[in-house]
């Protein structure tokens, strides 16, 4: 269920930015050393959105974890149909095939979530949504 690498058009300028924001926002915080010996990286977005923004926050975002900080990325476009159960099998592929300790594990999710308003006796828990 793993998407393409395909970036989206006009997204050179945003890619850009984006690292040097991010470089000046993390700049002294992390050292070069790390106790992990790899580092996964699973870029969430919908398949379908209201928002086409999220697709290419997930690739601008994976091209800063790619390039600039030589970390293996994957995307998942979280499908309309059974959203919840395969965004779940594919969290669980991600750590089944990741078990070791020295592995860190990035989750980005770009979406939105609601509050939860099936009715009175709703858990009021926050809602994935597109």
């Amino acid at each position: 269920m793993e998407q393409q690498n395909v970036m989206p058009e006009g997204s050179e300028k945003a890619e850009e930015s984006l690292k040097i924001h991010l470089n000046e926002v993390l700049k002294g915080r992390f050292l070069r050393a790390t106790e992990y010996q790899t580092v996964q990286v699973l870029l969430l977005y919908w398949d379908e959105s209201d928002d086409a923004g999220f697709q290419t926050e997930a690739y601008d975002m994976g091209r800063v974890f790619e390039h600039g900080f030589r970390y293996t990325v994957n995307y998942f476009a979280i499908p309309t149909a059974s959203p919840q159960l395969l965004l779940s099998h594919r969290i669980t592929e991600l750590l089944i095939g990741n078990r070791d300790s020295h592995t860190l594990l990035i989750i980005h999710y770009g979406g939105h979530a609601d509050e939860d308003r099936l009715g009175p006796e709703s858990c009021r828990q926050a809602v994935w949504t597109s």
